[in-house]
């Protein structure tokens, strides 16, 4: 129900947008159905260098966006300091030094850090960062309005599609990957129907949900011009470029790249929107899509 609370505070113009969208979606995943192998027999090459590229780097800048947003967040609890600000201050600091020790393993995937070494390497972002924002006044523009609209609605997303919606999907559908199914593609299920919980993880794609975190960076640009064109274009074709490298390398199949598109797209029109009649209740919000 509160997703279509959510839908009826959208603009007529965004609702029309979303409803063309919605409509090329679905065709799009009832053409799978029948496609999806076929593209994938026609597309995989494992010995891409792109595509094994996108395979070990491809996440990373989600989870720069998504340490970014917890930055920020921690920053606008230190402006406020009292006794459950400062725990929570202290919270996401120690939350995101962890997820800064994870960003360095996917860059740097073949070293095995030791736990002292993680415990090093935690310890100069937790230090680091509480040095940045209690001590450094570069930091100060980040109180700004926009940069907190930017983390929530990251870190939201970021629950909503990689965490919730794909590693629930994951488990319970167990789809088999392109690349691990037997001769002659025994093992291959359509996207709608799920197989159960049977250790495959192929249905939706972890790595492309994660390609469409930079979406919320669109709310950092200007609005309009020239900067935002090249942005806004930049971001979509990493986005495009991260799920097609997952079907290439055969560890996704169309439909699985899709879905996490999907709802990486309808999960930002409806936080960007829902965060507009929050902060705005009397503006007229027409052509309000950010994206």
């Amino acid at each position: 129900m509160l997703l279509f609370e959510e839908i009826n505070r959208i603009s007529r113009k965004t609702r029309i947008f979303m409803s063309a969208m919605i409509s090329i979606w679905i065709l799009i995943a009832f053409l799978l159905i029948f496609y999806d192998l076929p593209l994938s027999i026609i597309l995989v090459d494992y010995n891409s260098s792109w595509a094994k590229f996108v395979a070990l780097y491809g996440e990373i800048p989600g989870h720069i966006v998504i340490s970014l947003s917890l930055f920020i967040l921690s920053r606008s609890y230190y402006k406020d300091w009292n006794g459950r600000s400062t725990v929570i201050f202290f919270l996401v600091l120690i939350f995101n030094s962890i997820h800064i020790v994870n960003i360095i393993k996917f860059i740097f995937p073949r070293l095995n850090f030791e736990i002292l070494e993680h415990v090093v390497i935690f310890s100069l972002a937790l230090i680091g960062q509480h040095l940045v924002i209690t001590r450094s006044k570069v930091v100060d523009f980040l109180s700004e309005r926009k940069f907190k609209k930017f983390a929530i609605i990251t870190l939201f997303l970021a629950l909503i599609n990689p965490l919730i919606f794909v590693q629930t999907f994951k488990v319970l559908w167990g789809r088999t990957r392109f690349r691990d199914l037997t001769e002659n593609y025994q093992g291959y299920s359509p996207w709608f129907i799920p197989q159960g919980i049977t250790g495959q993880k192929s249905f939706p794609s972890g790595h492309t949900a994660m390609g469409w975190m930079l979406l919320p960076l669109m709310l950092l640009v200007p609005q309009t011009g020239r900067i935002r064109t090249i942005f806004q274009s930049l971001i979509l074709l990493w986005g495009i470029i991260v799920g097609i490298g997952r079907i290439v390398i055969g560890a996704h199949y169309a439909s699985d790249v899709l879905f996490s598109s999907g709802v990486a797209f309808l999960g930002y029109i409806l936080l960007t929107n829902h965060w507009k009649e929050e902060n705005n209740p009397d503006q007229d919000e027409s052509g309000n899509l950010t994206l």
